[in-house]
């Protein structure tokens, strides 16, 4: 997938960006402050690796409206057509696609065990149209790198699939000065979209 940003060369921020990666390949999830247009902030975790437990911080610590990003041959293969409505940010959603719910060992597909397995689904590459049903609990959300929305910039932070909501606003400004928050149990570290991209 061509991309609209890049990765900065080994800087002060390393650190930063290592939390973050180590975070995401445990499957746990991570803050990442959007500095660059100050549209927020967002909980983001693997959709590869997301289970019940990260799945369920992101519903109780976020906004509930929870999205995967996907890219253009996601959308094609499992048949996810654009949507819209009026009131929505272009930069903050980019490019939302049905909601989906996946078939195959869930119930309603509400709950955090049923998103985490729909969230897989949709980053399996075998994953076929027919697994899922509409309309759905997750949100898919292209993320093809023609536009600096921030779906596609959390989707090259994670290096593929991303599961991510919006925080809180309560929590919003917390983690605009900090290096890790803390949310329940959880130690959750923190990075800002100026520490990896740019336009």
């Amino acid at each position: 997938m061509s991309v609209a940003t890049q990765l900065f060369r080994p800087t002060r921020f390393d650190s930063a960006r290592r939390r973050a990666h180590v975070a995401l390949s445990q499957g746990a999830p991570i803050v990442v402050v959007d500095d660059l247009r100050g549209t927020g902030c967002d909980l983001v975790v693997d959709a590869r690796t997301v289970d019940v437990s990260s799945m369920a911080h992101l519903i109780r610590f976020g906004s509930g409206f929870v999205c995967v990003t996907v890219d253009e041959e996601t959308c094609e293969r499992l048949d996810l057509p654009p949507v819209e409505w009026s009131q929505r940010s272009s930069f903050y959603i980019g490019n939302p696609r049905v909601s989906v719910d996946v078939s195959h060992g869930t119930t309603t597909g509400i709950s955090g065990f049923d998103r985490a397995a729909t969230a897989r689904a949709l980053a399996r590459p075998a994953a076929t149209a027919g697994e899922f049903t509409r309309p759905g609990h997750l949100v898919p959300v292209l993320a093809d790198g023609r536009r600096p929305t921030r779906p596609d910039l959390i989707a090259e932070l994670v290096g593929g699939p991303a599961v991510f909501t919006a925080m809180e606003p309560s929590d919003i400004a917390l983690a605009h000065d900090a290096t890790v928050v803390r949310q329940g149990d959880r130690v959750v570290p923190v990075i800002r979209m100026s520490d990896f991209a740019y336009f």
